[in-house]
């Protein structure tokens, strides 16, 4: 498949092969046609790959119309576009029950079959088929729809919300002017007051295009923002973020998400308050070396607060958990400051009173040791906890265990780490509503003979785990004992190298027990499949 090179200026939309998954959309809908419906997303992208081929035949067949000795080449056209409306014939035949549906209906089908962004610039034509194009262009709304037919065209031209979600990446290049005007055209189709989602992305050498970004095309449209995400230079970043929030209105904002560099260290603590007076701001994200305590942020408003790689003690993510009692998600990650004897830590230092969370229910954790900041945490409706970091056997029993035994509801639990087979067995003991259990065994199946006790676990569902080659084969014969296969219903083996799943795949015990109905995924984790 194939994309003509498209110029950013011009409003003529490239042709674009639609891509659909009727899979997603209303039940009422599909209900409504049955399988005439169905064929018509199942069976678009060939009708519409048809619809060009004749075209193209049709172009052809005229430019040559005046040369004789084209004949034979001629009525070899002829004769393959004859082929291919017959072919294309049963298509329309299936596609019939579109023009029944009303306006509003497929707008709705429109909104559901492209959730992607609309990317500038706009994908071009790549030479061979060692670069193919991937796969959130081919779907991205809503150039596919103004190519299939006259009606489609003005319905999305009409419908501001098909192009409010937008992503501008700026790459390497220096084209601001050029992407800016393009930017410009596609945000104009979204009307003067449809809410809007936008994504700018830039290197370090653009700074100064992202600057005028910032300027022209987010500060003048704040009103409107509903969701932004920002990946800019730092300097860039810390500017716009130190804004006065007295002189932007962020009024319909509901989700923020702020990705600094990853080589970025902040040398100095900036107040970062743009955001302080957001009204409707409830979710928001912050990826990089910053300290979270330079964040003025609604914090008694949030319901999801993600501080991922941040330069913060676990004292700065304590004080700040304390002031966002709605939570219901949330990721930190602190370091515990080192003292040098020349400046030992201050015996006077306040005690912090507990904090209390009442609604979350997804807490992910990056720091070490635990026990400064899980002993003075209580989650009581916590569902699901993933812990990236290093679990020894003082920092179990006197910080990981209690904070546990204060999490009644707990279902899943994700450690990332490997732990020992022994601080697992206490772990699983310690919580016995388990479904869900993500680990590193390492190189031993000992685990595994644990996991076979009954009375450990005894809810489990779902095991992911990693997986060495080196106990492939005492991991294998323990999964297949009954009482596993019974009790788990998924269960996901990851490894570092595509050459084991792909031996492991060959395994005749692995189709085994997928015939005694265990669902059983093997998967690369750098590749994720």
């Amino acid at each position: 498949m194939s994309i003509p090179p498209h110029n950013e200026h011009s409003q003529t939309p490239p042709t674009f092969y639609a891509t659909w998954d009727h899979g997603s959309l209303p039940k009422s809908l599909t209900n409504a046609h049955q399988t005439q419906v169905k064929h018509l997303f199942s069976n678009l992208d060939e009708r519409t790959s048809l619809d060009v081929a004749i075209a193209s035949s049709d172009r052809h067949h005229k430019s040559t119309a005046g040369d004789t000795d084209n004949t034979i080449s001629r009525g070899a056209f002829r004769s393959a576009q004859l082929t291919l409306t017959r072919h294309l014939a049963p298509y329309r035949t299936d596609v019939t029950p579109l023009a029944a549906l009303p306006d509003d209906v497929l707008l709705i089908i429109f909104a559901l079959c492209f959730p992607s962004p609309l990317t500038v610039p706009l994908p071009r034509a790549f030479a061979s088929a060692t670069h193919p194009i991937p796969l959130a262009w081919q779907t991205t709304a809503p150039w596919n729809l103004l190519a299939v037919c006259t009606r489609w065209r003005r319905l999305v031209l009409g419908a501001p919300t098909l192009w409010a979600n937008l992503e501008v990446n700026f790459g390497r290049t220096s084209q601001f002017a050029r992407r800016a005007s393009f930017f410009d055209v596609l945000l104009a189709r979204s009307g003067e007051s449809t809410p809007i989602k936008l994504e700018i992305r830039a290197e370090r050498t653009e700074a100064e295009a992202a600057a005028r970004i910032l300027s022209e095309m987010i500060l003048t449209r704040a009103s409107r923002l509903k969701e932004l995400e920002l990946a800019l230079p730092a300097d860039v970043l810390d500017t716009f973020l130190a804004l006065p929030p007295s002189l932007i209105g962020f009024d319909q904002l509901e989700s923020v998400v702020v990705e600094y560099p990853d080589h970025t260290m902040e040398k100095s603590v900036n107040v970062r308050r743009v955001f302080s007076n957001a009204p409707s701001l409830r979710r928001f994200t912050i990826h990089g070396r910053v300290s979270a305590t330079s964040l003025e942020l609604p914090w008694d408003q949030l319901l999801e607060l993600h501080l991922e790689r941040t330069f913060s003690t676990a004292e700065d993510c304590h004080r700040i958990l304390q002031r966002c009692p709605q939570l219901i998600s949330c990721t930190i990650t602190f370091f515990e400051a080192t003292h040098s004897p020349a400046h030992p830590p201050d015996p006077h230092q306040p005690f912090l009173p507990t904090a209390t969370l009442p609604n979350l229910t997804r807490f992910v954790l990056d720091g070490s040791p635990l026990s400064p900041f899980l002993t003075r945490l209580r989650l009581p409706a916590l569902t699901s906890l993933t812990l990236h970091t290093d679990i020894d056997r003082t920092s179990c029993d006197t910080a990981l265990l209690p904070f546990l035994a204060r999490c009644p509801c707990l279902t899943h639990l994700t450690l990332t780490w490997w732990v020992p087979s022994d601080t697992i067995k206490t772990l699983l003991r310690a919580v016995p509503r388990l479904t869900h259990l993500h680990f590193v065994p390492g190189k031993t199946a000992e685990v595994f003979k644990l996991l076979w006790a009954v009375d450990l676990a005894p809810r489990l569902e779902r095991l992911t785990f990693v997986c060495y080659p080196v106990i492939w084969e005492e991991v294998v014969e323990i999964i297949g004992l009954r009482g596993l296969v019974g009790r788990l219903r998924e269960v996901r083996i990851e490894t570092f190298y595509r050459q084991d799943v792909e031996v492991w795949e060959r395994d005749p015990r692995i189709g085994t027990l997928r015939e005694m109905g265990m669902r059983l995924e093997l998967a690369n984790m750098v590749e994720g499949r």
